[in-house]
């Protein structure tokens, strides 16, 4: 499957502003920690991942490193794709 960068953009913005059109100035995330797996268990299919590759993931530790980001005090790499998502997976399932 090929994700065209510019419709991602497109996508997250519409919902940034579906966000804002809700009254959200803010976000609040009442969960702190969550089940982290490994991109090999993840995408092995159909083989569920064994609780042995699970780790604890933290959202505020995946917001600090992008708030790193945001400030200038580090340079974007893809890995913060995965803090992002982290946290944008936890938005979408806290708000209703």
């Amino acid at each position: 499957m090929k994700l065209p960068l510019t419709d991602l953009r497109v996508l997250s913005q519409k919902l940034l502003d579906y966000l804002e059109a809700q009254g959200h100035e803010t976000l609040d995330l009442s969960q702190e920690y969550y089940w982290h797996i490994p991109k090999e268990a993840k995408y092995d299919q159909p083989v569920p991942p064994s609780p042995e590759v699970l780790s604890l993931g933290q959202l505020s530790f995946d917001w600090e490193n992008l708030h790193s980001l945001l400030e200038g005090k580090n340079d974007p790499v893809g890995y913060d794709l995965v803090w992002l998502a982290a946290i944008l997976r936890a938005l979408g399932e806290s708000i209703t």
